[in-house]
């Protein structure tokens, strides 16, 4: 009877009926694991967006105590580790020297957070003893400049804002002994005469009609 074993054995061999089953596989490579989700970091606070935009100023203002003639010059703002969060005409300055006590040394003005139409933030920076001080801010500002009367010494300042090509506004600061202040507003506006050239374009005045107007919302807070 051994040769039917040795049969049967061959047999099995032939049909790999007596093979073990085959084992499956498979692929447990984090199949069941959720895939991270991307998170937003969390908004900076006012206070920590106030704090960044302080510091930022800090190297012109060395670079201006040193004795560097930054006068017209449009020079980059340091934000730091808070780049990211500062809307892009907030990492620039224009700047412009200006003497306000007449006393023969450039104070430090300068333009930032400009509007598409040339509006801007106007900071104004004077040297005190060893140091400095902040003098004076506006906002709504395209073009200021010094004008002939004083007051506490300093030469009062006046701003200008862009509305229209034929309008705006005009803002008159004086220096109370500490800082610059508002002091009277105005709306401007070259009037349409009416006539036109040979253009055909309309002409307008040559001098604007002043307004007096309410003085909210034009200095910094």
């Amino acid at each position: 009877m051994w040769y039917l074993s040795i049969l049967l054995f061959i047999s099995c061999l032939i049909s790999a009926s007596c093979q073990a089953p085959a084992t499956e596989v498979v692929d447990v490579t984090n199949a069941s694991m959720p895939l991270p989700v991307a998170t937003e970091s969390e908004p900076p606070s006012d206070e920590q967006m106030t704090m960044w935009e302080e510091k930022s100023v800090q190297p012109l203002i060395r670079r201006w105590l040193a004795g560097e003639n930054l006068d017209g010059q449009f020079v980059d703002l340091d934000w730091g580790e808070g780049m990211e969060w500062a809307a892009y005409n907030q990492k620039q300055a224009k700047v412009a020297l200006l003497d306000v006590d007449d006393d023969g040394r450039q104070e430090l003005g300068f333009q930032t957070a400009c509007a598409p139409v040339g509006n801007c933030l106007f900071h104004i920076y004077r040297r005190e003893g060893n140091g400095f001080a902040q003098i004076g801010s506006a906002s709504m500002v395209q073009t200021f400049k010094l004008r002939k009367t004083k007051t506490n010494g300093l030469f009062d300042l006046e701003t200008r804002a862009h509305d229209s090509a034929i309008s705006g506004g005009i803002a008159v600061y004086k220096f109370d002994g500490k800082e610059y202040v508002i002091s009277e507003c105005f709306g401007y506006e070259y009037k349409v005469t009416g006539e036109t050239d040979r253009n055909g374009q309309s002409i307008v005045a040559d001098k604007p009609t002043l307004t007096k107007a309410d003085c909210t919302g034009w200095t910094v807070e």
